[in-house]
């Protein structure tokens, strides 16, 4: 390939990546204009070069300039909640760190994975633990807050609890775990489970 060849196909990438941009709805119209203005009068500056310029800015996420950089411009938003990050994978779905766009209140988003969509049991299941989950108000259950549904996928919103999860924290200090902490992670989950059995016998 000549250097004309690999200037156009440089350009046709950067083409392809404002357009993903642009359709993915993260940035408003007036962030679209001002990254323009500050990125395109230099030349023409690579997707890496946009993303990291964006993320400095605040404007995108590490884990949105990802998905991106991939070519994907949609899976961004469930009605009102913008997704910021990818907090893990389930057995039935995905969940992911969210913003309601309305209130600013992060959120924690379970979306049903999309190869489950037509699995009336799978989302029978989905509706159940998301139903159980609005009923239970107790300190050591995060509670869920909402169910909907958006683009055919249903989705439940729970609270959003930072930190790593036990799994992380367990890998980060298997050698130094104090035996007060475990007995006291022991001692509050009986308390949860009977709130969850609690809410299926209503």
């Amino acid at each position: 390939m000549c250097r004309g060849e690999i200037a156009m196909a440089a350009a046709l990438q950067s083409d392809a990546f404002w357009i993903a941009l642009e359709q993915s709805g993260l940035l408003t119209a007036q962030q679209l204009s001002a990254a323009k203005q500050a990125l395109l009068q230099g030349g023409n500056p690579t997707p890496e070069d946009v993303s990291r310029h964006l993320i400095d800015r605040g404007w995108l996420t590490p884990f949105q300039a990802e998905r991106l950089l991939e070519g994907r411009s949609r899976g961004f938003f469930y009605d009102r909640y913008q997704v910021v990050d990818l907090l893990g994978l389930g057995g039935m779905g995905w969940v992911y760190q969210a913003v309601d766009s309305s209130s600013g209140e992060v959120v924690a988003l379970k979306v049903l994975r999309d190869e489950f969509r037509h699995d009336p049991g799978l989302l029978a299941r989905f509706h159940q633990e998301a139903r159980v989950g609005m009923q239970l108000n107790h300190p050591n259950i995060i509670r869920t807050l909402a169910l909907g549904s958006a683009g055919g996928l249903p989705y439940m919103i729970m609270e959003f609890a930072p930190g790593p999860n036990l799994l992380e924290l367990l890998l980060a200090h298997a050698e130094r775990v104090d035996e007060g902490e475990v007995e006291r992670a022991r001692l509050q989950r009986p308390t949860g489970e009977a709130a969850v059995r609690c809410s299926a016998l209503r």
